[in-house]
């Protein structure tokens, strides 16, 4: 890309994301699982990953909260203003791994990773 300065991101050393916590499930959601990537458009700049299940615990008033507490090391992505980080929430009722659990996506957001400067925001 033209014009971008590398200043304090360098691809080779990639970046951090810290998955901590989510609060407010459902008492039927028994886990919990993130999907994420970085995309710029249509283009896969990080390759999707799916993070390994994580046992939902109870939270007050029947409510239930699920602890990740993990970070993942993403390199290689080359400083875009259009890269966003995206990552959606899976929620399982048993983790079954044969294909027959029920699956239902909680949601999903964006970040957006670089500033016009290449540089992480």
């Amino acid at each position: 890309m033209f014009g971008v300065k590398l200043k304090g991101y360098d691809p080779n050393l990639g970046f951090i994301v810290n998955f901590e916590w989510i609060s407010s499930l459902s008492k039927h959601h028994n886990y919990c699982q993130v999907l994420y990537g970085v995309h710029a458009g249509w283009e896969i700049l990080a390759s999707p990953a799916l993070m390994s299940f994580h046992k939902c615990q109870n939270e007050i008033k029947g409510a239930k909260k699920c602890i990740f507490d993990e970070k993942y090391y993403i390199y290689d992505v080359f400083p875009m203003n259009t890269a966003l980080l995206i990552f959606q929430i899976e929620v399982h009722y048993s983790p079954n791994l044969s294909g027959n659990d029920r699956v239902e996506t909680l949601g999903w957001t964006m970040i957006d990773l670089f500033n016009w400067e290449g540089e992480l925001k």
